[in-house]
């Protein structure tokens, strides 16, 4: 027995250790604050100053918090503070910062700050010259971030935790402005990498042979850019239609596995498209029901798939989200149900699918 204690010991402290990593970690998956960054170069190129966007964006992220990056469309100053505050409610953002030259060598920063819990919100506007020197930008984006802080204290929010050091590089090395802008930029763009896992159900079938499938869905999206993403799914049937003739019954079974790409063009901060081309492999079998002079035979065939899908994506919050969808696409070669010599059905030209799935979005972060 005493040779077992110090195993014992062991396994004890590696337990505890094991606890204490599952509950950091599932305090890292807490949902982050969000801001809202609205760019002006899609819509307003003139007034854009992109150096000071990119630099902002990454003081937020370095600060542990999630940030929107969204074109700015309003044009009147009045109309700009109202597309703020709208912004700010769809998304339940901490903060909307909109950034814009006004005349040579100046720009304005225009922030609302805003508890999501309260709807309590304040406005500050930062007025910077000198936008020529090199480490301008810089500056700017901690001037931001300051101002963000000191409005979070006023409506008494928790700050975010400063995980890392400062984005803004250009202020704190001898190397200058234009090292640290590259490192912006490859934070900025590897910073949100969210992975979304959906499960649901939906239809499929072809319309000529009126044959229809009741299927279970399960995808993995990656959104590899604000514009683009990848997905992986699969779809089992579950129900079907038999096949009815004079000479006995039969029945159709698939599964898939495909892979989709589909830019992901976006029609408000809650929604978006998801349209794009797919491929992958199909595995279908078929069932008969044996009758008087008819034996039923079981056959399958592993069959190619090329398509194309269409999905409406509803962020309903954060983490949660609803896909509704349609795809359609074709098998090679197609398949068919024969009784004897006879062709009963055929199946997969064209093969159209409906789904409905619910997502959980996973966020990866590449620093902190």
């Amino acid at each position: 027995m005493s040779r077992l204690l110090p195993w014992l010991a062991v396994m004890v402290a590696w337990g505890v250790g094991s606890a204490a990593e599952s509950a950091t970690v599932d305090r890292k998956s807490a949902p982050r604050p969000i801001v809202a960054l609205l760019g002006m170069g899609e819509t307003f190129p003139e007034e854009a100053w992109s150096e000071a966007e990119q630099a902002s964006r990454a003081e937020f992220l370095t600060s542990q918090m999630d940030v929107w990056f969204l074109p700015g469309q309003a044009e009147g100053p009045i109309e700009r503070v109202q597309e703020m505050h709208r912004i700010s409610a769809e998304l339940d953002a901490r903060c909307v910062l909109r950034i814009n030259r006004d005349g040579p060598g100046s720009a304005r920063a225009a922030l609302l700050i805003r508890d999501p819990a309260t709807s309590a919100a304040l406005e500050r506007t930062l007025e910077m010259t000198g936008l020529d020197h090199p480490k301008m930008a810089a500056v700017a984006a901690l001037r931001v971030l300051e101002t963000c802080r000191s409005g979070w204290e006023v409506l008494h929010l928790p700050p975010p935790s400063k995980a890392l050091t400062s984005a803004s590089w250009g202020i704190a090395r001898d190397s200058g402005w234009a090292e640290g802008k590259e490192e912006v930029n490859a934070l900025t763009q590897s910073a949100r990498r969210p992975f979304t896992l959906g499960m649901g159900g939906g239809l499929a079938g072809t319309p000529q042979s009126g044959v229809t499938l009741g299927t279970v869905n399960i995808c993995l999206d990656w959104a590899l850019q604000p514009s683009w993403e990848l997905s992986l799914d699969t779809s089992l049937s579950v129900v079907g239609r038999s096949i009815s003739g004079e000479e006995g019954r039969a029945s159709i079974h698939l599964v898939a596995f495909r892979a989709w790409a589909a830019m992901t063009p976006r029609l408000t901060p809650r929604v978006h498209l998801a349209l794009g081309p797919g491929a992958g492999m199909v595995f279908a079998w078929t069932r008969g029901a044996s009758s008087q002079g008819y034996l039923a035979q079981e056959d399958d065939a592993l069959l190619a798939y090329v398509g194309l899908k269409g999905e409406i994506v509803l962020k309903l919050s954060e983490g949660w989200s609803v896909r509704w969808g349609m795809t359609g696409g074709i098998l090679s070669p197609q398949v068919r149900v024969a009784f004897g010599d006879k062709q009963v059905a055929g199946f997969g030209r064209p093969l159209l699918e409906s789904h409905v799935r619910v997502g959980l979005s996973f966020p990866q972060r590449s620093r902190g």
